[in-house]
């Protein structure tokens, strides 16, 4: 398996992890579920099967007046 190092750059983070590797993007600060989503099927790893973890990595919350609003 690959190794993950700690990312301390202070950046939002999503990872899926397999058996055999890891997959890193950077992540919005407001990102939502439907982003993770969005982001998964844009990996489609059906090669790798399905991942053993999803890492979600938050560091801060946006400010109440610059959150997205859901969209319909």
């Amino acid at each position: 398996m690959n190794t993950l190092r700690a990312n301390n750059s202070g950046e939002n983070r999503l990872r899926f992890v397999f058996d055999d590797t890891v997959m890193s993007f950077g992540l919005a600060p407001d990102a939502t579920f439907a982003d993770v989503a969005r982001k998964w099927g844009e990996v489609e790893p059906r090669d790798r099967g399905s991942p053993i973890a999803i890492d979600v990595t938050l560091l801060g919350a946006m400010p109440i007046g610059h959150r997205r609003t859901a969209s319909k």
